[in-house]
């Protein structure tokens, strides 16, 4: 197996990460009539459009906690939060107001989607496939990755979100490298994003 990643965000060294964590304050943006908090958040609604895929943003208030996203999926709903940590364990800084939010809720058993600013692209048995972020459990503490084949969202190997009905093998079977689709629904979602920042005249490719 071997992977490697595409960034969301403006390229930067780890130190650069780091600060503009801390010190850069996010960017509020605007996106189909809804002022996102930063333009990260933007640029996943946007990717959420590019793959026809239902959302509500900042939809209500949990205890504690406002989850970002609420993604409609084929047999439940599922919360998204959307930041950006240059390593997994940068989450343990926000899963406990996360965990407070959906306690004794019937969100407590369903997986919270950690998205963050990059996918990572893997290749297994010969074909690529693209890892969006991960699915955190609760309940086990335990957390695993997202792939998108062919505008579907799977789920260890089961689709949750999308077109497709197949199973993750059949589906890469069926499609190929599709995360080069992925790749372009990014990089399109964040020229959007910066062009309706006003960091850009114009939105090329659009």
């Amino acid at each position: 197996m071997v992977g490697y990643s595409i960034l969301l965000l403006p390229a930067t060294t780890s130190a650069g990460v780091e600060k503009m964590k801390y010190t850069i304050p996010a960017i509020q943006t605007p996106y189909q009539g809804i002022v996102f908090n930063s333009g990260l958040e933007a640029r996943w609604a946007a990717f959420f459009d590019d793959m026809y895929w239902s959302w509500a943003y900042e939809s209500f208030t949990m205890r504690g906690w406002i989850p970002d996203f609420l993604l409609k999926g084929k047999e439940q709903n599922y919360l998204a939060e959307v930041k950006y940590f240059p390593a997994f364990s940068g989450w343990s800084e926000v899963l406990p107001k996360m965990r407070k939010g959906v306690a004794d809720t019937h969100y407590e058993s369903h997986p919270v989607f950690l998205l963050g600013g990059l996918i990572e692209c893997t290749t297994v048995e010969g074909v690529h496939i693209a890892t969006i972020g991960r699915a955190y459990s609760f309940k086990t503490e335990h957390h695993l990755p997202l792939y998108v084949v062919d505008y579907t969202l799977y789920l260890s190997n089961k689709p949750i979100m999308g077109r497709r009905t197949d199973t993750l093998k059949e589906a890469v079977r069926a499609v190929g490298e599709n995360y080069k689709q992925v790749q372009v629904a990014f990089n399109t979602a964040g020229q959007l994003t910066r062009w309706l920042r006003g960091k850009e005249n114009q939105c090329s490719g659009q």
